[in-house]
């Protein structure tokens, strides 16, 4: 129910609009005052509907706003905004099993790395999907980035992070790299700066 509020589909407020604005149309012809105002009612409970899912973001929408401006910090070398957005005990996987960078610092000090050894000029987000599981938030993402060190060759990557709330507000914990340039999870590692 809370989703219907927060992230209504397009689809319900306009129907309640339509449905509104029917009975306000039926009131006036009859000159019935009730229905008339019923009916504006209905229709301004639509409006509202719109006004608060546009306005309000549910956590997943917060997690993938962040995770949007994580992505754009990296890209425009904003390493304040970068570290901001990290959770101090934050990591970044390969897999399950294998954890490359166990804190932010190591993370700011890797993104940076990885900036200098492939000078990348554009890093877009191609697309994003957020599942909520109680206090946890996985936002999947698919990058589009584009390296001088390979020669202008554009190539997709897929990650996983996951946004944990401990109280304070969401924060990133983990980062998973689940493939770079159509290479799966296990052959990764030689991609990322030691």
């Amino acid at each position: 129910m809370r989703e219907l509020l927060f992230d209504t589909p397009w689809w319900l407020p306009t129907v309640i609009i339509l449905i509104g604005m029917g009975l306000f149309i039926v009131g006036n012809n009859r000159r019935q005052f009730r229905l008339r105002s019923a009916g504006l009612g209905v229709a301004v409970l639509g409006v509202t509907l719109i006004a608060t899912s546009y306005f309000v973001d549910t956590p997943a929408e917060k997690c993938l706003k962040n995770t949007r401006e994580l992505v754009a910090a990296f890209g425009q070398k904003d390493w304040t905004k970068f570290e901001s957005l990290l959770d101090p005990r934050a990591s970044v996987a390969i897999n399950a099993s294998l954890t490359l960078y166990s804190n932010r610092s190591d993370i700011v000090q890797a993104a940076k790395n990885a900036q200098e050894m492939y000078q990348f000029t554009t890093v877009r987000v191609l697309g994003t999907q957020a599942t909520q599981q109680d206090s946890l938030i996985t936002v999947t993402l698919t990058l589009f980035t584009d390296q001088q060190a390979t020669m202008g060759r554009p190539f997709t990557s897929t990650w996983k992070f996951e946004w944990q709330d401990y109280g304070k507000g969401w924060t990133l914990w983990r980062i998973t790299a689940l493939r770079i340039a159509d290479r799966p999870a296990d052959q990764l590692r030689p991609q990322f700066p030691r």
